[in-house]
């Protein structure tokens, strides 16, 4: 592999997984030095702190401390086994930002990823980029008739219900 296939391997793994530059360094083969180099150089630890903070991984961390309400709700001795109204109304609260940060995510950046990866995956093996990217055309395709009927169904009006005023 060329060590430019090799450097956007290690960016890649090093700002998405979370492992340390030793491990890192172990995967992609090369020494930590030359990885402590590539994270300096190219300003990788940037990177990583924003991917962190990223609707999806702040949805993911929110997703985990829903679990844990619902856990230790769930330990509780058998009839004592609801939530608390501030349980209750923090799982409400996790629920409601997890859906936003969620919608925040959109086809638009699955779209930017899926392109990222068929552009790496061009120089490296250019018969099976192509039989990817047909596949995820019609990933594409798919969630956008799902987005386009989940908004259609958003704001579809009320009838007009005389018998309810």
């Amino acid at each position: 592999m060329k060590k430019e296939n090799i450097q956007d391997v290690a960016r890649q793994i090093y700002t998405t997984a979370g492992l340390d530059t030793h491990t890192v360094s172990q995967i992609v083969d090369v020494s930590p030095e030359t990885l402590n180099e590539w994270i300096t150089q190219g300003g990788w630890d940037a990177l990583r702190q924003n991917r962190a903070a990223s609707p999806l991984y702040l949805a993911g961390m929110m997703e985990d401390e829903l679990l844990c309400i619902s856990q230790s709700v769930a330990d509780r001795p058998e009839g004592s086994c609801f939530p608390t109204s501030a349980e209750a109304r923090t799982r409400d609260i996790i629920t409601q930002s997890i859906a936003l940060y969620r919608s925040r995510i959109g086809l638009s950046a699955t779209t930017d990823v899926m392109n990222t990866f068929l552009d790496f995956s061009r120089r490296s093996a250019p018969a099976v980029a192509d039989a990817l990217s047909a596949i995820a055309d019609e990933y594409i395709d798919l969630l956008t008739q799902k987005e386009t009927n989940a908004r259609s169904r958003l704001y579809t009006p009320v009838p007009n219900r005389p018998d309810i005023l």
